[in-house]
């Protein structure tokens, strides 16, 4: 958001926004062409008066001008400060991508609004910084004293509580960065589950798709690598780019239906099983009998039991070898 061009921004309606100079190369310090290259206005009617803007994107309060990110210089015209100020935060806010809230030593993001402009933005007027605590009739008077002059807008893409670079280290560590990367930095696998489970949860009720699906779902939200996004990406509706390999959920009659016929399958699969212990137990009664024989056959009789036949035998005479 921040990279995009200015030119490509929203103009207010009520007050105008023209190009005063041709837009400088992002990272390099232009010097003020302004009273040199800016084109004629006409103002309507009712414009009293007319600022001359000169857009300069800051990382941190205390990072040097130089090294900071210009933008094409704007024209805007207004009949006072408030609608001019209207036409700058339609036209910039783009750039501001959060704003920064620390509050007992704890980061935080807020989405800012033009009523906390001051909050993200800076004016400065030959190297003087413009202190932001004036009323509406300071601020008219100041636009009446520098009406066609060239001011710099200081924005701060994430507002002027990122004091340092070690502020916005730290802030974005616990507020924008994902909590964990791979070693490409890319969002780790924990990261990507979550974002895939909180998307199942906020519309699996409405939409039904492969597990491939919903990754690639979640894939497309993560890979800004801006953790504050994430859960407003998630609420928004599927992108052009998935939303035709989702399919429709369940109605309420087929999930009813589904239900039903699970229900019927748990007991049948219930009585099956009923039937199948009955018989397991019958062929276990006859193991057991057949077992208990087995155990009865293996204890020899004793020796009073056992009958000696040869004392019973007859004996029979030898007719065939009788002298």
């Amino acid at each position: 958001m921040g990279d995009a061009p200015a030119e490509n921004m929203i103009t207010s309606a009520v007050s105008t926004a023209r190009p005063a100079a041709t837009t400088p190369h992002p990272g390099t310090l232009q010097t003020n062409q302004a009273s040199t290259g800016a084109q004629p206005i006409l103002a309507g009617p009712d414009d009293l008066f007319e600022l001359i803007v000169r857009p300069l994107v800051k990382q941190s309060v205390r990072q040097r001008d130089r090294s900071g990110e210009v933008y094409r210089h704007d024209v805007f015209t207004g009949n006072f400060f408030n609608s001019i100020m209207e036409a700058i935060w339609e036209k910039y806010p783009p750039i501001v991508k959060h704003r920064a809230v620390k509050m007992n030593g704890v980061w935080s993001v807020e989405t800012p609004d033009i009523a906390a402009w001051s909050t993200v933005m800076q004016f400065k007027v030959e190297k003087r910084l413009v202190s932001p605590n004036k009323n509406d009739d300071g601020w008219n008077e100041w636009l009446e004293k520098n009406t066609g002059a060239t001011v710099t807008l200081m924005i701060y893409d994430y507002g002027m509580e990122v004091v340092t670079a070690k502020d916005r280290v730290a802030f974005l560590k616990a507020c924008i960065l994902p909590r964990e990367t791979d070693r490409a930095g890319a969002t780790a696998e924990s990261s990507l589950r979550e974002v895939v489970e909180a998307l199942q949860q906020k519309w699996g009720g409405t939409f039904q798709a492969s597990a491939t699906v919903w990754r690639m779902w979640a894939n497309r939200i993560t890979r800004n690598l801006d953790r504050s996004t994430w859960a407003a990406e998630i609420a928004n509706l599927p992108p052009s780019n998935i939303v035709h390999l989702l399919d429709p959920a369940e109605s309420r009659l087929e999930a009813h239906l589904t239900d039903v016929a699970q229900s019927s399958n748990v007991a049948l699969d219930c009585m099956l099983l009923d039937v199948f212990l009955d018989d397991q137990e019958q062929r276990l009664v006859a193991r057991e009998s057949i077992i208990e024989g087995i155990i009865r056959d293996l204890a020899p009789p004793s020796a009073s039991e056992v009958v000696d036949p040869l004392p019973l035998i007859e004996n029979i005479e030898d007719t065939e070898h009788a002298a």
